[in-house]
């Protein structure tokens, strides 16, 4: 009987161990869902400003000296 209990008790610390990490594993992975998300919207808004800032640019004078 005290075999038993000591299996009994083993798996409920098991089981409690893994329902906490899986719950971790769930909030890791919603957080890095939301900095993924974040980072895609600062790439967008990068990429954004870069192409405007390009077509809004003129030629650089001193270049043609340089080049010919």
């Amino acid at each position: 009987m005290n075999k038993l209990n000591y299996e009994s008790n083993i798996k409920d610390l098991f089981l409690e161990k893994f329902e906490k990490l899986s719950l971790k594993v769930e909030q890791l992975t919603n957080e890095i869902s939301q900095l993924k998300n974040k980072l895609d919207k600062s790439n967008k808004i990068s990429r954004t400003f870069g192409l405007k800032a390009l077509r809004n640019s003129s030629n650089l004078e001193f270049a043609k000296d340089v080049f010919g």
